[in-house]
């Protein structure tokens, strides 16, 4: 009878800790076909950047170095939209509202305008960024600033971000294998990407 007791205790300690999730145990993995139609459902497809987030490995990129002069007249619209590198957080809301960049006059632009030869010119180059499992896309391009100082060395280079809209996992709210809504497991965040090195001021 005490045998009997003492395995019916064992038993209950058993199962009472293996319903307790370890911190050790992953998030229940999702396929890019469930996140997909995640995407899809909120309507925002449009709003995931291409151009800087990819699904897949992307193949290593050449070494390129180049000036602000090179990407003037792809990033000048965001200029007004730079956020620090680091910026992440998540879109608040069930609905998503977005503004486009103003438009901005020629004047406008010839003022930004730097020749290539400039001692202002801060160089650059691409690569990919690997976010891991807990975001969606993974693969992140950036760019990353090749030199420190700029202008004879009195001023800096210094990257500037803007954000794109990226799935994060919420890995607390991970139900370890329970059956739950992948809406309940991802949300959609600001994540900033470094675009641009600029020569500033100390």
């Amino acid at each position: 009878m005490v045998a009997a007791i003492a395995l019916l205790v064992f038993v209950c300690i058993l199962q009472f800790t293996l319903a307790i999730p370890s911190k050790s145990r992953k998030c229940r993995s999702a396929n890019d076909e469930e996140l997909d139609e995640m995407i899809k459902r909120t309507g925002i497809t449009q709003m995931i950047n291409r151009r800087y987030l990819s699904v897949d490995p992307p193949p290593e990129l050449e070494s390129r170095v180049s000036g602000d002069s090179e990407v003037q007249s792809d990033q000048a619209p965001f200029q007004d939209f730079f956020v620090d590198e680091n910026y992440e957080a998540p879109v608040g809301g069930n609905s998503i509202h977005f503004s486009a960049p103003p438009v901005r006059s020629k004047r406008q632009m010839d003022e930004h305008e730097i020749e290539p030869s400039s001692t202002w010119t801060c160089e650059r180059t691409t690569e990919w960024e690997d976010l891991g499992d807990n975001y969606y896309p993974r693969y992140l391009r950036k760019v990353k600033c090749l030199c420190d100082r700029c202008w004879f060395s009195h001023y800096r280079c210094v990257p500037r971000s803007f954000t794109v809209i990226i799935l994060r996992r919420i890995e607390k709210k991970c139900d370890y294998g329970k059956p739950t809504s992948i809406e309940k497991e991802w949300e959609f965040v600001e994540k900033a990407v470094p675009v641009w090195c600029e020569c500033v001021r100390n």
